[in-house]
Formats: structure tokens, sequence, C-alpha cells
């Protein structure tokens, strides 16, 4: 049990450096006073294109998978499901970071990366799965939370316990990072002047 606290923690560490922040800076900007304020690659895409959002998603990606490695080389004989505790550490980090006052990004790419390095197959099957959504015009939120929910099926079917309850506790946090901005999104739209909002 400890080496799976400590996978959690070494995760959460690494979770908490934000590249949304670096790559704005970079280029000028604050990524927290422009657009939605958010940490994300989402939002630094509409903010800086294409490319400041690739470098995002990168840097989400390499944390999350240093994370992995590390636990992995630390404990090996954990085995495999210290790749999921060192992921829901990093999405932990990446959502909640101590230095933001726990204000962090949604951990979408965090996750998928996560699950894709545990089970390749279940993991392409449920980006797909979310990719679908997002395409059928249900937005991104919806699409992160299908991801969360589909991989969680899938390690349901086959047959692993500890790795299926791991996969809810990330779904869980996927549901709750997302459904709480909607609901923040819709306040703010709600604020904003006639104007204002049919100008977007």
């Amino acid at each position: 049990m400890e080496y799976r606290l400590l996978s959690l923690f070494i995760g959460y560490l690494c979770g908490c450096v934000l590249f949304s922040p670096i790559v704005a800076r970079a280029r000028g900007k604050n990524i927290y006073e422009e657009g939605s304020g958010n940490p994300g690659m989402a939002n630094t895409g509409r903010v800086l294109g294409k490319g400041a959002a690739a470098l995002v998603l990168l840097g989400d990606g390499l944390k999350t998978v240093l994370a992995i490695v590390i636990c992995r080389l630390l404990f090996p004989a954990a085995g495999p499901i210290l790749t999921l505790y060192a992921g829901l550490g990093a999405a932990l980090g990446h959502c909640y970071p101590f230095w933001r006052h726990f204000q962090g990004g949604k951990g979408v790419a965090v996750l998928a990366v996560t699950y894709v390095l545990y089970a390749p197959l279940w993991g392409i099957l449920s980006l797909l799965a979310g990719g679908l959504c997002v395409l059928c015009r249900m937005g991104l939120k919806w699409g992160a939370a299908i991801i969360s929910l589909a991989f969680s099926v899938c390690l349901g079917l086959a047959g692993s316990r500890e790795a299926f309850f791991v996969s809810l506790a990330m779904a869980a946090l996927m549901i709750a990072r997302n459904s709480r901005k909607t609901l923040l999104d819709a306040k703010s739209k709600e604020s904003q002047p006639a104007d204002e909002s049919a100008a977007e």
C-alpha cells in the first residue's frame, strides 16, 4: 500500500508543473487573464494558437510519463498498477496544484496518456469513444467524461478489480472537474452583458 501512496504523491508533484502558463509567459501572455483563464491546452489553443497548444499537450504528456517511469523504477515489485496510481496523482496535481491555490487545468491529456500507457488497446478505444462524442458536437467536457467512463468499463470487463476501482476514481475526478467548470462557465456567461454575449 505504501508504494501506491508514494506513487500518488510522486505523480502529484509532477502534475503540479503546469506548462500552459510557461508557454504563455514565453509569448508575453498571462494565461490566467486570457480567454477562459484556464491553464490548460484548450484555452492555450484559443489564445495562442495550435502550435502553443501542441507544446502544452507535449509537456503534459511528458510529465505524466516522467511520473510513471519514476514510480515504476523505484517500486518495480509493485507491478503495472503503479501506472494508474502515478497517473491519478499527476491528474490531481494538474487539476489542483498547491502553488496555485489548487486551481489548475482539467487533466484530460494527463489521464489520456495514463490510459494508453497502462492498457494501450483499451486506452485507444476509450479515446476514440471520446473523440466520437466531440465529433457529434457533444463538447470536450462530455468527451472527457466518456473517455474515463469507457476506460473504466473496459477494465471492469477485463476483470482487474483494483485497476477498475482506481479508474473509477479517475472518472470521478474527470466528471467532477469538468462539470464544475461547466457550471462556472455558465454563471460567467449569465453575468455578461447582452451585447457582449452576442459578440462571442
